[in-house]
């Protein structure tokens, strides 16, 4: 028909526009973005990064103190008694820990040894062209006073056990404990396996007569 106008969908025509139409928007029809690859990659990549930058931030700095106990091949035993052993201690950790105290547990007899003394190094001698041994420096004794160990640090020292009534030696093999502390919190300990001879245990009784200050070496058997 001449002149009729024809409306879809309800929409009127705009004015001067003959038999135009307005299309109804469709959302449900709209395309969502996909993320590509790379956007995946990236954000992985960024993810591992900052649990990197943790992990490092956290054992550089952050990590809790960790004592690890080395002690020598020897034992200095002497028949006041007086029980030498020489002692490295490695802190593993970020922050500084603090030695306050040891003991030693003897197993025959079954006595605890506190720690009374400590020495920076032992004795110092030279061997002269005769073959005999000349001393040059003694052992020297201190009381003991706490040891600061900074993290990822370490510090080397001989420590004396001591008490004030006899201890009877007897021949065969011992394992002793060796406990460390940081107040009354246990950071370290490490069991000793050692001999004692028959040949020992008479050189201890006989220093008691000639020589009590004299110390005898013990080689150990096992530290663990």
């Amino acid at each position: 028909m001449r002149g009729r106008h024809v409306y879809v969908s309800g929409v009127r025509p705009a004015p001067g526009i003959r038999g135009a139409t307005m299309p109804e928007e469709n959302t449900e029809q709209k395309e969502r973005p996909q993320p590509r690859t790379s956007d995946w990659v990236a954000r992985t990549l960024s993810l591992l990064s900052l649990a990197v930058a943790a992990l490092g931030l956290f054992y550089s700095q952050l990590k809790p103190p960790v004592l690890q106990v080395e002690v020598g091949e020897s034992v200095l035993l002497n028949v006041k008694p007086r029980i030498g052993i020489l002692c490295t201690f490695a802190n593993d950790g970020a922050r500084q820990t603090t030695i306050t105290s040891a003991v030693l547990e003897w197993d025959s007899p079954q006595v605890t040894l506190p720690l009374a003394m400590i020495s920076t190094k032992l004795e110092e001698w030279k061997f002269t062209h005769e073959g005999t041994i000349e001393v040059l420096a003694p052992t020297n004794f201190t009381l003991f006073a706490p040891i600061a160990v900074k993290g990822k640090d370490q510090a080397t020292a001989i420590l004396w056990f001591t008490r004030t009534s006899p201890i009877q030696f007897f021949a065969g093999e011992h394992t002793c404990n060796l406990k460390v502390f940081s107040r009354h919190t246990q950071v370290g300990e490490v069991k000793l396996s050692f001999p004692l001879t028959a040949v020992d245990v008479s050189n201890l009784e006989e220093s008691r007569k000639t020589s009590p200050a004299e110390e005898f070496e013990i080689r150990l058997k096992a530290a663990r």
